[in-house]
């Protein structure tokens, strides 16, 4: 659930910024990783294959593992849009446990903050609920702690479904809170959650 507020300079100049660093960068790796940055936050879903396919190439020819892990979300994205919830699901919790296995943080709009939507697709919004809060334990015992953030922003829109605002917006004061320390998009975005869901709520 994607709420923008305005647009911050900072956002317009790195998603400007973001293509002619990679057109620029000649160490794969940091290529790869300012890929993977720009795909998941600013390209339109009309070009993830492209960017998708570049990623995984050149991934590929670096054995650069977690390029190799992300490409599993765009494969459960395209199960996602054949209808094949369950399977989407699966793949991009295949995605997660990879970048957790190597302790990669996540923000807004990567793989982890993302699952939601396929979970909301196929109506399962009780397993959505319980997998962020075992994802929540397990990032607390194991960490990054930063990947909370993403948790509790998906236990706030599993109240939203049942018009529980109260709850919704305690939890993503808990994303919110997680978020301004490492993530100004993130904050950002959930600041703009809060706002639309006190609205929501009539205040």
């Amino acid at each position: 659930n994607l709420i923008f507020i305005g647009e911050t300079t900072a956002q317009i100049s790195e998603s400007e910024k973001l293509p002619l660093q990679i057109a620029k960068e000649t160490n794969d790796t940091i290529k790869i990783k300012l890929m993977v940055r720009y795909t998941m936050i600013y390209a339109p879903i009309r070009d993830y294959k492209k960017w998708f396919d570049d990623i995984h190439e050149l991934s590929l020819k670096n054995d650069y593992r977690p390029g190799l892990i992300y490409y599993r979300f765009y494969e459960g994205i395209q199960l996602s849009d054949k209808g094949k919830f369950d399977e989407a699901i699966a793949r991009v919790k295949s995605c997660i446990d990879g970048l957790d296995s190597l302790g990669i943080i996540q923000g807004v709009f990567y793989p982890l903050y993302s699952i939601n939507f396929i979970y909301g697709l196929a109506g399962k919004q009780i397993e959505m609920f319980q997998y962020y809060t075992d994802k929540i334990s397990y990032y607390k015992r194991v960490g990054p702690i930063e990947n909370t953030a993403d948790c509790f922003h998906g236990l706030g829109l599993f109240y939203v479904t049942y018009e529980d605002y109260d709850r919704a917006i305690g939890y993503s004061m808990l994303a919110l809170n997680v978020y301004r320390k490492f993530d100004a998009l993130g904050a950002l975005n959930e600041r703009g959650n809060i706002a639309f869901r006190y609205l929501e709520w009539g205040n």
